[in-house]
């Protein structure tokens, strides 16, 4: 189950940011997913975009319907990754620590998000970690339409692949961490 943790950095510039190329890579219409290629990380994500599946809702108390990011969120969403720091885990004031796009290199992505009991549109990225991509394939063969990791024996197991939920508040720009 999530918890959402009070860590924020607000983002005042964020309507200004500019479009960089998203290019789709896949369109699963079955599966419910759009597969993307992004300018700012070079790690496949996925937009889930299945609003009726279990795995796909948010836990979070705040949470009232499901909501399907676009192209533009996501890029809004990058862009305050690509100028925000990353310290331990948590978002980092000032320029402590590494970028997000350095730290999480490495790690698949999948866009979702939900909008909450005060009208908000909450975007939630989930970094699932593919350093050692045949560890990452065996543990999230379902990352592209599924984000059922959470509460599973996954993480029973030691050698576990690392997974980070991020989120965005459309609205105020508030960018929080999600602890699993």
């Amino acid at each position: 189950m999530f918890c959402f943790t009070c860590a924020s950095l607000t983002f005042g510039c964020l309507s200004s940011a500019q479009i960089s190329s998203i290019k789709i890579v896949e369109e699963n219409r079955e599966k419910k997913y759009t597969r993307i290629k992004t300018a700012v990380f070079k790690t496949d994500a996925t937009i889930l975009k299945d609003t009726t599946n279990e795995f796909n809702r948010y836990p979070d108390t705040q949470a009232v319907k499901q909501y399907i990011p676009s192209l533009t969120d996501v890029q809004v969403y990058e862009e305050a990754l690509k100028s925000s720091f990353v310290s331990d885990l948590q978002i980092a004031n000032g320029n402590n620590g590494e970028t997000f796009v350095k730290h999480y290199k490495r790690y698949n992505r999948q866009y979702s998000g939900y909008l909450d009991k005060s009208g908000d549109t909450i975007l939630v990225v989930c970094f699932l970690d593919f350093s050692n991509k045949r560890e990452g394939q065996r543990f999230f063969y379902n990352w592209k339409y599924q984000n059922a990791f959470f509460g599973t024996v996954l993480y029973l197991h030691k050698k576990s692949p690392g997974i980070y939920c991020y989120s965005l508040n459309l609205r105020t720009k508030t960018l929080s961490r999600y602890k699993v």
